[in-house]
């Protein structure tokens, strides 16, 4: 994951680079167009003191030097234990928020109050949304909207992932996440998890296969790959109710020009599905990548 922010920073920096990952036309004038008025922050490492123990040979930790899982840290339902609990795993610490990683982090989105919150993870390949703590998306349109952008990028990026509530679809709740406390409490409508890479053949103790490429072609592709997730979703952020306003003149492709308009015709009623496992094949994906291209050249590429 840190790898991923660290590659994004690179293409973002070099206008060379950003036109590999698309092409030049009217899908790098259009996230361009979105770039020039997006702050991002980059936290390339929430726990140091923990990947000083991974790489210390604890290949398995998942906690911090203080022996606290931060993920299990925030305050929404925090200390809740499923009959499954495991504190040599998922100890939550004594009170929420005592972690300074939690700390830095939720100081850093009470200064900025970003309309997107993403924290990367690996061991799946999996879009989520809140909640972690409940089997549900929250009802409302600004879940929904956000959902059908997760959507959107597994059609186009991630065939094989899962979307939809982690609660639900990872197969076990998680209390006091950083997710739920950011949808939450402070109010922030785009708040998603991603698992960016995992081996379903890995055994349960060969942690280092499990969250991990093999070799440096599989690394740069999986890096590379989600990197293009990334510009995707920013392409996407005019589609969502609460960032189409900011980025009303961006023009948009079709398809997410008519996400945009759902979003907006929500009336905050309609049942919201908890996950989606089904991926498009091969063919209808080449077939939707045809047709941006050719709308694109339509709209009058250079």
């Amino acid at each position: 994951s840190s790898e991923v922010g660290l590659r994004l920073l690179q293409v973002l920096a070099d206008p060379q680079l950003l036109q590999n990952h698309t092409r030049p036309g009217k899908r790098l004038d259009r996230l361009n167009a979105v770039l020039q008025q997006t702050v991002l922050k980059i936290l390339p490492m929430e726990n140091t003191n923990g990947r000083d123990l991974v790489e210390s040979g604890q290949l398995c930790e998942r906690k911090n030097g203080r022996g606290v899982d931060p993920n299990r840290n925030w305050g929404v339902d925090w200390g809740k234990k499923e009959k499954d609990y495991n504190p040599s795993e998922e100890y939550p610490g004594k009170a929420p928020h005592s972690e300074p990683e939690v700390q830095i982090l939720l100081a850093l989105a009470k200064e900025l109050r970003p309309h997107t919150w993403l924290n990367v993870h690996s061991g799946m390949y999996a879009l989520f949304t809140p909640y972690d703590h409940k089997a549900v998306v929250p009802n409302t349109s600004d879940a929904r909207a956000a959902l059908r952008m997760l959507q959107r990028i597994k059609e186009l990026i991630c065939q094989q992932c899962v979307v939809g509530s982690g609660g639900h679809s990872v197969g076990y709740l998680a209390h006091g996440t950083g997710t739920d406390y950011m949808y939450d409490v402070l109010g922030i409508p785009m708040s998603f998890t991603w698992e960016i890479y995992g081996d379903e053949n890995a055994t349960f103790d060969d942690c280092f296969r499990m969250f991990n490429p093999l070799g440096k072609q599989q690394f740069d592709e999986v890096v590379n790959m989600w990197v293009d997730a990334l510009l995707h979703l920013f392409e996407l952020l005019p589609t969502h109710p609460a960032t189409g306003p900011v980025f009303r003149n961006v023009p948009l492709v079709k398809q997410d020009a008519e996400a945009a308009a759902a979003a907006v015709e929500d009336s905050g009623d309609t049942v919201m599905p908890v996950a989606s496992k089904s991926a498009p094949t091969a063919a209808a994906t080449q077939q939707q990548q045809e047709a941006e291209q050719q709308e694109d050249e339509v709209e009058g590429d250079n």
